[in-house]
């Protein structure tokens, strides 16, 4: 991709993606085997459901290509005043425990140390999908 001249400007590769993939990948990819599970609980129903754990690295991995790396949020926004929707916990393989809350609207997600952008859009349904399988497992 060509970087291109706006009203005499540099767009910078950043802002294009026009440097190396590498880079970019390194920056949002969490590591797949820092978290051995998660603990997933719907925080906005009534009655509270029973929260799930999921010890599958596949899935854990997947859950985590939607909020990116949590273990390090120095550069978070401030914090918001939203309603929670999901609370996370990730164990991670080291006996460190990382718990989240995600926004009711899917934009934000925070350890309570300020917020952070969800990456990619489907994360309730995917986290839906993955109580309404552990619920069916339970009957």
């Amino acid at each position: 991709m060509k970087c291109l001249f706006f009203s005499g400007l540099l767009l910078t590769s950043v802002l294009l993606g026009c440097g190396s993939q590498d880079d970019d990948v390194a920056l949002v990819t969490p590591s797949p085997l820092a978290y051995s599970s998660v603990v997933i609980m719907r925080v906005d129903a009534a009655p509270s459901p029973t929260p799930v754990t999921i010890r599958d690295a596949r899935t854990v991995s997947q859950l985590l290509e939607f909020l990116g790396d949590i273990r390090g949020i120095e550069d978070a926004l401030p914090p918001g005043g939203w309603e929670g929707k999901y609370s996370l916990v990730f164990d991670g393989d080291e006996g460190d425990r990382i718990s989240i809350t995600t926004s009711y609207d899917d934009e934000y997600w925070s350890s309570g140390k300020g917020d952070r952008r969800i990456l990619k859009s489907g994360l309730s349904q995917f986290l839906d999908s993955i109580l309404e399988m552990a619920k069916a497992e339970e009957l």
